[in-house]
Order: C-alpha cells, then sequence, then structure tokens
C-alpha cells in the first residue's frame, strides 16, 4: 500500500511541475507582441519559449531583454519598443517585427530574430557583447529531460 501511495505523490510532482510550466510562461509571452513566436537562434525552426531568459524552456537568469522587459513594468511601451536590448543594431520591435503607428503596435507577420540574444550567436561582434553559448539540444534522450521524468520501478504496482 505504501508503494502504492509513494507512485501516486511522484505522479502528482510530475503533473504539477508540467501545469507550473506551461501556465507560468506563457503569461509573460502573451505580454509581448509576437511572443509565442520567438525564433530560437540556435536551432532554426524552434521556438524560444523563455524569451527573456537565456535557455530557450526554463526561467533561468534573465537575458537583457528579460531585464528590460522587467523595467518596464512588464509591458511592452514604447521606449521599450525602441530599445534595443540585446546589443545587434535592431530593436526589441524590428526583431519582433511590430510596427508602431501613432501609438499602435501592429504586427507585421513572424518575429525576425530573438530580441534577448544577439544574432548571429557566433559572430564576433556577439561573442564581445555577450557570454552567451548555444545550450545542448533538447530531445528525449537528453539526460536532463530523464531527470524530469518520474522514475517508476518496473512491472505491477499492485501485484
Amino acid at each position: 500500500m505504501n508503494q502504492v501511495r509513494v507512485y501516486r505523490f511522484e505522479l502528482f510532482i510530475f503533473i504539477l511541475s508540467l501545469w507550473i510550466v506551461s501556465e507560468c510562461f506563457p503569461n509573460f509571452k502573451s505580454r509581448l507582441p509576437n511572443g509565442d513566436k520567438i525564433p530560437n537562434p540556435c536551432v532554426p525552426g524552434q521556438i524560444w519559449h523563455a524569451i527573456g531568459h537565456w535557455h530557450p524552456v526554463r526561467g533561468t537568469e534573465r537575458n537583457q531583454f528579460g531585464l528590460d522587459f522587467k523595467k518596464a513594468g512588464l509591458i511592452y511601451t514604447v521606449a521599450f519598443h525602441y530599445q534595443d536590448s540585446d546589443g545587434d543594431g535592431k530593436t526589441n520591435g524590428e526583431e519582433l517585427n511590430v510596427n508602431l503607428t501613432s501609438n499602435q503596435f501592429f504586427m507585421m507577420g513572424n518575429p525576425k530574430s530573438h530580441p534577448g540574444i544577439c544574432e548571429p550567436v557566433a559572430s564576433e561582434k556577439c561573442r564581445k557583447l555577450q557570454q552567451f553559448r548555444c545550450p545542448p539540444p533538447i530531445n528525449q534522450n537528453n539526460n536532463m529531460m530523464r531527470s524530469l521524468m518520474p522514475n517508476f520501478p518496473q512491472g505491477n504496482p499492485f501485484g
């Protein structure tokens, strides 16, 4: 009977962690125009989910875009629109592909680049601006992903 409780507790913790990740971060992405479509500068065709952080899916240390967004009160303001958070020569608005007309923001299509990571990442200019290096790709064979999964023993726990 105690094993069943342990399994249920592990399952509860696993589901809770999935809920936290799925519910908390989209709130910030929805406050940014095109916030749910930020391209991953390390893996073409993938999305960078944790926009204001140095890791694509986890809320690690904030990048400059995340710090600037926090300074702006977590609101996409006109001043924030014209900032160049990552120092690559393009404003946040240009990278998000957002146009500003008479204090109205218009999304002009998908974002052009990541507003918090200087691109191209390996260029000499970007290496001088930031210490960022692309993290290893996340896939199902990745040890980090396996460590997040509950460790259920083999066999029938009820028998």
